[in-house]
């Protein structure tokens, strides 16, 4: 059972296309880079996977953001732990141009104070491709019951999408 769209119309490459570009991407060889130095940590450090945790405490060593990091694990064989029932998907291929990055953030720091405060987490992906490019920037949400897709997502978007799917 898939849950209902949330905001939007969805629906996969229609035809329609994407809005104009609002952000710029990060540099390919920028995220190689970061991914390649993240592969040699893991194997100094003879992880079979990283969590959220792991990949804090190496932004800090680092400086490089947080969601720069969880980006470029798409372009390495490092698994991202996952721990929780319901994770948020965020597309950081293309939809970069439309600020998934910062949803991305966003979300690794509200998952952080959820944390911190004793509330329901979950866990926070990264896909190159959500199949739905004509409304960026997409998200979705996994749950046992099934995926919302969130088009064109907003942070008030994914507010309310995660106060409704999130269980506290």
């Amino acid at each position: 059972m898939s849950l209902p769209i949330i905001g939007g119309n969805g629906g996969g490459n229609g035809g329609s296309t994407p809005p104009p570009p609002t952000h710029t991407p990060l540099d390919p060889t920028r995220l190689m880079r970061i991914a390649s130095d993240l592969e040699d940590r893991v194997d100094e450090e003879d992880l079979d996977t990283v969590n959220l945790e792991f990949i804090e405490e190496y932004s800090e060593e680092t400086g490089i953001p947080e969601n720069h990091i969880v980006a470029a694990l798409l372009a390495s064989t490092i698994e991202l732990e996952h721990r929780c029932n319901t994770a948020v998907v965020v597309c950081a291929g293309k939809c970069q141009s439309w600020g998934s990055l910062d949803h991305l953030q966003r979300l690794l720091d509200m998952r952080r104070e959820r944390a911190e405060a004793g509330d329901a987490v979950f866990d926070v992906r990264v896909r190159s491709c959500l199949d739905r490019c004509e409304h960026p920037p997409m998200l979705a949400i996994e749950t046992p019951d099934g995926t919302a897709a969130l088009p064109k997502a907003t942070a008030e978007a994914i507010d309310e999408a995660l106060e409704q799917l999130v269980n506290d």
